[in-house]
């Protein structure tokens, strides 16, 4: 073709790109420093109105760069690398009262092609029988929420702190909220066990599904399978962020410090507890001299017995 470049391109060619060794070290650095999030709403929101929450909400000292990829899809850059892992932690978030998906930025993935289905949420276990209170049950109610990340037992040195398992899981947000399950008993009659959702906003009353405004939906009503007639979905399926076990031993452990009415030259200092920027994380409390507390101190101090990873077990 005179005067020019021959342009008889195959539709769908393959192109095959090439990254310099510059590309490769921001590559990295992507990775490291560069969260992908979509806001899960029938509607977009307010671009401006998006980055000024986020801002805000996020409250980082370092530099925070967000840029609009499409609709309802951010780009969020951060120069820190602990505070990526401290946002991520601290979800789930919520735009406009709208659910934030946030993840890792994927290498070399289209923002077009991250599947942004998938949001983690600790999640509470309410009506267990005592006698099926493990962590073995719990993660067999868990696995049928979502993928497993962590198990806190409300059990330490075999006593009860507080009446109910908190799981973190992977909810899919396509997918209706599931409120609860029936357990038979041997002797007496089938018993539900009630799940809540700690931070939960965005949900229809009708689908029980996230990012979908009830008040268009046409779905029919979903009704519980324990009230008849009673709707499935409602506020009560939302649960304020409870306290981690670590804060809840740590409270504990100074209350009897303070019922002993301990003073003196060698009045212990109370338990310290550190939180991390939404209260998800913990790291181990501070512990007085006194000697009869110290067996409290070690269950508080041991990890593996406030918290239990996806593949640990009891």
């Amino acid at each position: 073709m005179a005067g020019g470049q021959d342009n008889n391109v195959t539709e769908g060619e393959e192109i095959a790109l090439e990254l310099s060794d510059e590309g490769n070290m921001q590559a990295i650095n992507l990775e490291k420093r560069t969260l992908i999030g979509r806001i899960i709403a029938d509607k977009v929101l307010n671009k401006n109105a998006v980055k000024e929450i986020v801002s805000k909400a996020w409250n980082l000292q370092e530099e925070l760069k967000i840029v609009d990829m499409g609709p309802n899809i951010y780009l969020f850059t951060i120069s820190a690398v602990s505070s990526v892992k401290k946002i991520l932690e601290g979800g789930p978030w919520f735009i406009m009262g709208h659910l934030l998906s946030l993840q890792n930025w994927v290498p070399e993935a289209s923002v077009f092609e991250i599947n942004y289905d998938f949001v983690k949420f600790w999640v509470q276990l309410h009506g267990m029988p005592l006698e099926f209170m493990n962590i073995k049950n719990a993660r067999k109610i868990a696995e049928k929420i979502g993928a497993v990340q962590s198990i806190e037992d409300p059990f330490v040195e075999g006593q009860l702190l507080r009446p109910f398992f908190r799981v973190k899981v992977e909810v899919n947000v396509k997918k209706p909220l599931l409120t609860g399950f029936c357990v038979p008993r041997k002797d007496l009659p089938k018993t539900l066990i009630f799940v809540k959702y700690e931070r939960l906003q965005d949900f229809c009353y009708n689908s029980g599904v996230m990012g979908h405004d009830f008040r268009k939906c046409k779905e029919e009503k979903a009704m519980a399978v324990h009230i008849p007639n009673g709707p499935r979905y409602g506020p009560g399926l939302a649960v304020p962020q409870a306290k981690t076990m670590a804060m809840i031993v740590a409270d504990n452990v100074n209350r009897a410090r303070r019922l002993q009415g301990e003073g003196g030259a060698g009045k212990a200092t109370d338990v310290e507890h550190t939180e991390n920027a939404k209260g998800q994380g913990s790291s181990a409390p501070t512990i007085g001299t006194e000697s009869d507390l110290q067996r409290v101190a070690r269950a508080c101090q041991n990890k593996e017995i406030l918290v239990t990873n996806a593949r640990g077990g009891k």
